[in-house]
């Protein structure tokens, strides 16, 4: 929608909603991102409990 104003008018009319779309966006992708660190952390945790359990064992 904004990029169709743009084109056809030249510029854009609705500038404030464009920069909360903006902010938007960057807020989440930050969240999608900051969900794969911490899937990554609970993996790691897991394997570093097993190897602790598995040299407990030996």
């Amino acid at each position: 929608m904004v990029l169709i104003d743009f084109i056809e008018t030249g510029g854009v009319h609705f500038f404030p909603s464009v920069i909360l779309t903006a902010i938007f966006l960057m807020i989440g992708f930050q969240i999608v991102v900051l969900g794969l660190i911490v899937a990554m952390i609970g993996t790691n945790r897991r394997i570093m409990e097993d190897i602790l359990y598995r040299l407990k064992k030996i």
